[in-house]
């Protein structure tokens, strides 16, 4: 299953998580990397860590739910918006 991943072939399964895991935290803004200094943690098997690892490389399409959650959030976010924005006039 990881021969296919370019990312991942020729690792061990601790040093694909590891990398990562790297690769997150030197990308992840401040306010991510706040959530994931705290001390709680998840442990994968080594076919969940597999899978983990596929869904980041290769996401699935957003669901017709997730769409709406989407532009339900972005409604109330701009409602938000301006009404700061009222209030600085």
């Amino acid at each position: 299953m990881c021969g296919r991943n370019p990312y991942v072939y020729g690792m061990d399964v601790e040093d694909a998580v590891s990398a990562t895991a790297n690769f997150i935290m030197r990308n992840a803004p401040p306010a991510a990397r706040d959530v994931a200094d705290r001390d709680e943690s998840i442990a994968l098997s080594e076919r969940d860590t597999v899978r983990v690892l596929e869904l980041l490389e290769n996401p699935p399409e957003p669901t017709p739910a997730l769409l709406a959650a989407v532009r339900r959030r972005a409604t109330r976010e701009g409602a938000r918006r301006q009404g700061r924005e009222a209030g600085e006039r």
